[in-house]
């Protein structure tokens, strides 16, 4: 029996030795893994002329998904900014 496993990107590492060992035969980590895995399918349906549609719900959401790493991302660098600009300040 195949047996696959889908997992949040967080414990994508705690997985990955079952799927080492071939308990899993393979993995979906995180959102990533989703939009990647509609990906393929969608390919192999307009590959064999079938029809497509059900809603990407991965793919749809990975555009949210960078949208908050870029934010993180940015108030990152304002905060480094921010802290070595008042260092510069002070001294």
């Amino acid at each position: 029996m195949h047996l696959g496993c889908g997992v949040t990107a967080v414990s994508a590492a705690d997985y990955y030795p079952y799927v080492n060992s071939g308990q899993f035969t393979g993995m979906l980590a995180g959102m990533k893994g989703a939009a990647e895995y509609e990906q393929l399918v969608a390919d192999r349906m307009a590959a064999t002329n079938g029809e497509w549609g059900l809603r990407n719900r991965g793919i749809e959401a990975m555009s949210s998904q960078t949208a908050a790493h870029l934010a993180i991302m940015a108030f990152i660098v304002l905060g480094n900014i921010a802290f070595f600009a008042s260092k510069r300040r002070k001294s």
